[in-house]
Protein backbone atom coordinates (compact mmCIF):
# COMPACT_ATOMS: atom_id res chain seq x y z
CA UNK A 1 0.00 0.00 0.00
CA UNK A 2 3.03 2.30 0.91
CA UNK A 3 4.53 1.26 -2.46
CA UNK A 4 1.66 2.36 -4.04
CA UNK A 5 0.82 5.50 -2.34
CA UNK A 6 4.67 6.62 -3.11
CA UNK A 7 3.90 5.95 -7.10
CA UNK A 8 0.23 7.38 -6.66
CA UNK A 9 0.43 10.67 -4.77
CA UNK A 10 4.40 11.35 -5.28
CA UNK A 11 5.39 10.52 -8.78
CA UNK A 12 3.25 11.13 -11.26
CA UNK A 13 0.28 13.31 -9.68
CA UNK A 14 1.61 15.45 -6.74
CA UNK A 15 -1.95 15.35 -5.00
CA UNK A 16 -3.04 17.99 -2.05
CA UNK A 17 -4.93 16.41 0.78
CA UNK A 18 -8.25 16.55 -0.27
CA UNK A 19 -7.55 15.38 -3.86
CA UNK A 20 -5.53 12.06 -1.62
CA UNK A 21 -8.58 11.85 0.74
CA UNK A 22 -11.14 11.93 -2.49
CA UNK A 23 -9.43 9.31 -4.24
CA UNK A 24 -8.93 6.99 -1.42
CA UNK A 25 -12.26 7.70 0.26
CA UNK A 26 -11.33 7.30 3.17
CA UNK A 27 -12.08 9.74 6.23
CA UNK A 28 -9.20 9.16 8.57
CA UNK A 29 -6.83 10.74 5.96
CA UNK A 30 -4.38 12.40 8.35
CA UNK A 31 -2.11 9.60 9.08
CA UNK A 32 -2.18 9.18 5.44
CA UNK A 33 -0.95 12.28 4.09
CA UNK A 34 2.11 12.43 7.09
CA UNK A 35 3.38 9.22 5.49
CA UNK A 36 2.76 10.94 1.94
CA UNK A 37 4.50 14.16 3.10
CA UNK A 38 7.69 12.46 4.73
CA UNK A 39 8.50 10.67 1.84
CA UNK A 40 8.28 14.10 -0.13
CA UNK A 41 10.28 16.11 2.17
CA UNK A 42 13.28 13.87 1.48
CA UNK A 43 13.11 15.62 -1.96
CA UNK A 44 11.46 18.85 -1.24
CA UNK A 45 13.94 22.00 -1.52
CA UNK A 46 13.01 25.70 0.28
CA UNK A 47 13.83 28.02 -2.86
CA UNK A 48 12.87 31.15 -1.04
CA UNK A 49 11.11 32.81 -3.81
CA UNK A 50 7.42 33.84 -2.83
CA UNK A 51 3.71 33.26 -4.54
CA UNK A 52 1.37 35.79 -4.80
CA UNK A 53 0.23 35.54 -0.68
CA UNK A 54 3.36 36.08 0.37
CA UNK A 55 4.39 32.42 1.21
CA UNK A 56 7.53 30.98 -0.31
CA UNK A 57 7.09 28.02 -2.22
CA UNK A 58 8.93 24.71 -2.22
CA UNK A 59 10.13 22.54 -4.59
CA UNK A 60 9.93 18.82 -4.71
CA UNK A 61 12.51 17.28 -7.26
CA UNK A 62 11.53 13.82 -6.79
CA UNK A 63 13.72 10.40 -8.17
CA UNK A 64 11.87 10.70 -11.56
CA UNK A 65 12.64 14.44 -12.10
CA UNK A 66 16.02 14.52 -10.73
CA UNK A 67 17.29 11.76 -13.53
CA UNK A 68 15.47 13.88 -16.12
CA UNK A 69 17.73 17.15 -14.80
CA UNK A 70 20.85 14.77 -14.38
CA UNK A 71 20.72 13.35 -17.56
CA UNK A 72 19.96 16.83 -18.83
CA UNK A 73 23.08 18.57 -17.19
CA UNK A 74 25.50 15.62 -18.13
CA UNK A 75 24.20 16.14 -22.05
CA UNK A 76 24.44 19.78 -21.62
CA UNK A 77 28.35 19.84 -20.08
CA UNK A 78 29.32 16.88 -22.84
CA UNK A 79 27.95 19.67 -25.67
CA UNK A 80 29.84 22.23 -23.74
CA UNK A 81 33.02 20.58 -23.70
CA UNK A 82 32.91 19.60 -27.54
CA UNK A 83 32.32 22.96 -28.14
CA UNK A 84 35.41 24.66 -26.09
CA UNK A 85 37.89 21.89 -27.95
CA UNK A 86 37.15 23.59 -31.28
CA UNK A 87 39.67 25.81 -32.47
CA UNK A 88 38.17 26.72 -35.90
CA UNK A 89 36.37 30.24 -35.67
CA UNK A 90 34.34 29.17 -38.71
CA UNK A 91 33.79 26.15 -36.86
CA UNK A 92 32.47 27.83 -34.32
CA UNK A 93 31.09 30.10 -35.43
CA UNK A 94 28.58 27.36 -37.25
CA UNK A 95 27.13 26.21 -34.25
CA UNK A 96 26.08 29.96 -33.94
CA UNK A 97 24.33 29.34 -37.79
CA UNK A 98 22.67 26.29 -36.40
CA UNK A 99 21.04 27.95 -33.04
CA UNK A 100 19.81 30.79 -35.53
CA UNK A 101 18.28 28.38 -37.99
CA UNK A 102 16.02 26.77 -35.59
CA UNK A 103 13.90 29.95 -35.98
CA UNK A 104 13.20 28.47 -39.12
CA UNK A 105 10.91 25.83 -37.38
CA UNK A 106 9.08 28.72 -35.42
CA UNK A 107 8.35 31.05 -38.05
CA UNK A 108 8.23 28.33 -41.16
CA UNK A 109 9.75 30.30 -43.00
CA UNK A 110 12.14 29.13 -45.42
CA UNK A 111 14.29 32.35 -46.20
CA UNK A 112 15.42 31.60 -42.65
CA UNK A 113 18.80 30.42 -45.04
CA UNK A 114 22.52 29.84 -43.85
CA UNK A 115 23.39 32.90 -45.64
CA UNK A 116 20.83 34.89 -43.57
CA UNK A 117 22.12 33.44 -40.44
CA UNK A 118 25.82 34.04 -41.32
CA UNK A 119 25.29 37.62 -42.55
CA UNK A 120 23.56 38.08 -39.42
CA UNK A 121 26.19 36.75 -37.03
CA UNK A 122 29.05 38.91 -39.92
CA UNK A 123 27.26 42.42 -39.11
CA UNK A 124 26.91 41.85 -35.38
CA UNK A 125 22.79 40.57 -35.58
CA UNK A 126 22.14 43.58 -36.50
CA UNK A 127 18.98 43.78 -39.37
CA UNK A 128 18.41 46.73 -41.61
CA UNK A 129 15.23 45.37 -43.57
CA UNK A 130 11.62 45.04 -43.20
CA UNK A 131 10.82 41.49 -42.64
CA UNK A 132 9.27 41.60 -38.78
CA UNK A 133 10.46 37.54 -37.62
CA UNK A 134 13.99 38.81 -38.55
CA UNK A 135 13.63 41.74 -37.08
CA UNK A 136 12.43 39.69 -34.05
CA UNK A 137 15.57 37.40 -34.39
CA UNK A 138 18.20 40.15 -34.52
CA UNK A 139 16.95 41.52 -31.11
CA UNK A 140 17.34 38.13 -29.89
CA UNK A 141 20.56 38.03 -30.60
CA UNK A 142 21.15 41.58 -29.80
CA UNK A 143 20.15 40.92 -26.69
CA UNK A 144 22.54 38.17 -26.03
CA UNK A 145 25.47 40.24 -26.75
CA UNK A 146 24.11 42.75 -23.88
CA UNK A 147 23.87 40.16 -21.80
CA UNK A 148 27.05 39.02 -22.38
CA UNK A 149 28.34 42.96 -21.69
CA UNK A 150 26.59 42.20 -17.97
CA UNK A 151 28.58 39.07 -17.51
CA UNK A 152 29.70 40.45 -13.98
CA UNK A 153 26.56 42.00 -12.91
CA UNK A 154 23.74 40.77 -10.14
CA UNK A 155 20.39 40.16 -11.35
CA UNK A 156 18.61 42.69 -9.15
CA UNK A 157 15.27 44.33 -10.28
CA UNK A 158 17.34 47.74 -12.12
CA UNK A 159 18.83 44.83 -14.09
CA UNK A 160 15.73 42.80 -15.25
CA UNK A 161 14.70 46.42 -15.95
CA UNK A 162 17.56 47.22 -17.89
CA UNK A 163 17.04 43.92 -19.94
CA UNK A 164 13.27 44.47 -20.71
CA UNK A 165 14.09 47.55 -22.32
CA UNK A 166 17.02 46.64 -24.02
CA UNK A 167 15.00 43.96 -25.80
CA UNK A 168 11.89 45.98 -26.17
CA UNK A 169 13.35 48.87 -27.12
CA UNK A 170 11.23 51.13 -25.03
CA UNK A 171 11.57 53.09 -22.00
CA UNK A 172 9.53 51.77 -19.13
CA UNK A 173 10.29 53.16 -15.91
CA UNK A 174 8.92 50.14 -13.64
CA UNK A 175 7.28 47.37 -13.53
CA UNK A 176 3.76 46.38 -15.01
CA UNK A 177 1.33 49.09 -13.53
CA UNK A 178 -2.02 47.22 -14.94
CA UNK A 179 -3.93 43.84 -14.97
CA UNK A 180 -2.53 41.85 -17.48
CA UNK A 181 -4.07 42.29 -20.63
CA UNK A 182 -5.48 39.06 -22.12
CA UNK A 183 -4.62 38.70 -25.82
CA UNK A 184 -7.16 36.26 -26.43
CA UNK A 185 -10.12 38.20 -25.18
CA UNK A 186 -10.97 35.59 -22.84
CA UNK A 187 -13.18 36.63 -19.61
CA UNK A 188 -11.99 34.43 -16.72
CA UNK A 189 -8.24 34.36 -16.69
CA UNK A 190 -6.70 31.69 -14.77
CA UNK A 191 -4.05 33.25 -11.40
CA UNK A 192 -1.45 31.55 -14.03
CA UNK A 193 -2.61 33.81 -16.86
CA UNK A 194 -2.88 36.70 -14.82
CA UNK A 195 0.38 37.46 -13.70
CA UNK A 196 0.90 38.88 -9.95
CA UNK A 197 -0.92 42.15 -8.67
CA UNK A 198 0.80 45.13 -9.67
CA UNK A 199 1.40 46.13 -6.00
CA UNK A 200 3.10 42.55 -5.43
CA UNK A 201 5.49 42.92 -8.56
CA UNK A 202 8.72 44.50 -6.54
CA UNK A 203 8.71 42.50 -3.35
CA UNK A 204 8.04 38.94 -5.87
CA UNK A 205 10.97 40.32 -7.66
CA UNK A 206 12.93 40.76 -4.59
CA UNK A 207 12.56 37.55 -3.13
CA UNK A 208 13.94 35.90 -6.84
CA UNK A 209 17.21 38.33 -6.58
CA UNK A 210 17.35 37.31 -3.37
CA UNK A 211 17.48 33.46 -4.71
CA UNK A 212 20.01 33.64 -6.94
CA UNK A 213 22.39 35.24 -4.11
CA UNK A 214 22.08 31.67 -2.49
CA UNK A 215 25.20 29.41 -2.78
CA UNK A 216 23.59 25.97 -2.06
CA UNK A 217 21.25 25.94 -5.67
CA UNK A 218 23.53 25.32 -8.68
CA UNK A 219 23.01 27.24 -12.06
CA UNK A 220 20.36 24.77 -13.76
CA UNK A 221 18.07 24.72 -10.86
CA UNK A 222 18.14 28.43 -10.53
CA UNK A 223 17.73 28.87 -14.18
CA UNK A 224 15.03 26.46 -14.02
CA UNK A 225 13.01 28.76 -11.34
CA UNK A 226 13.82 32.00 -13.23
CA UNK A 227 11.79 30.58 -16.30
CA UNK A 228 8.79 29.38 -14.17
CA UNK A 229 8.94 32.75 -12.14
CA UNK A 230 9.36 35.42 -14.46
CA UNK A 231 6.01 33.43 -16.39
CA UNK A 232 4.20 33.03 -12.84
CA UNK A 233 4.34 36.84 -11.73
CA UNK A 234 4.60 38.40 -15.16
CA UNK A 235 6.31 41.41 -14.06
CA UNK A 236 6.15 42.94 -18.00
CA UNK A 237 2.95 44.35 -19.86
CA UNK A 238 4.34 42.16 -22.42
CA UNK A 239 7.82 39.70 -24.30
CA UNK A 240 7.80 38.14 -20.15
CA UNK A 241 8.19 34.56 -21.97
CA UNK A 242 11.16 35.67 -23.99
CA UNK A 243 12.75 37.61 -20.83
CA UNK A 244 12.49 34.57 -19.11
CA UNK A 245 14.64 32.51 -21.50
CA UNK A 246 16.88 35.51 -21.72
CA UNK A 247 17.20 35.67 -18.03
CA UNK A 248 17.61 31.79 -18.17
CA UNK A 249 20.63 31.99 -20.44
CA UNK A 250 22.28 34.40 -18.66
CA UNK A 251 22.40 32.66 -15.60
CA UNK A 252 23.66 29.79 -16.57
CA UNK A 253 25.99 31.87 -18.53
CA UNK A 254 27.66 32.38 -15.40
CA UNK A 255 29.46 29.00 -15.21
CA UNK A 256 29.35 28.20 -19.23
CA UNK A 257 30.09 31.47 -20.72
CA UNK A 258 29.12 32.25 -24.34
CA UNK A 259 28.05 28.35 -24.83
CA UNK A 260 24.53 29.12 -22.57
CA UNK A 261 23.88 32.16 -24.36
CA UNK A 262 24.30 31.45 -28.03
CA UNK A 263 25.26 27.84 -28.97
CA UNK A 264 23.16 25.13 -27.06
CA UNK A 265 20.41 24.02 -29.55
CA UNK A 266 17.26 24.18 -26.98
CA UNK A 267 14.57 22.09 -28.79
CA UNK A 268 11.62 20.33 -27.87
CA UNK A 269 12.47 16.74 -26.88
CA UNK A 270 13.78 18.21 -23.90
CA UNK A 271 12.11 19.44 -20.56
CA UNK A 272 14.92 21.84 -19.95
CA UNK A 273 15.08 22.59 -24.16
CA UNK A 274 11.32 23.53 -24.22
CA UNK A 275 11.81 25.86 -21.31
CA UNK A 276 14.95 27.65 -22.47
CA UNK A 277 13.93 27.51 -26.51
CA UNK A 278 10.27 27.45 -26.92
CA UNK A 279 10.07 31.44 -26.73
CA UNK A 280 7.94 32.71 -29.65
Amino acid sequence: MAEDLNIRFSEEQYATKAEVKKALNCNLIEPIFKKINEYRNVYRKKVFVKNYTGLTFDVCFLKSINLKLENFKKEFEKFNEKYQRETNPLNKQNYVVNNILLFKEIYKDESLDRNFATTLIVNKFEFLGSDNEKKKISSYFKTLDFLRSKENEEVNEKFLLNLYRYYSNNNEENFRENEVVDPYEIVNLTSLEKGASPDRISDLILSLTEFLEKKEFDDLFKAIIVFFFINFVKPFGDRNKEISILLSRFILSKKYKDFALYIFPFDSKNLMRILLFDHL
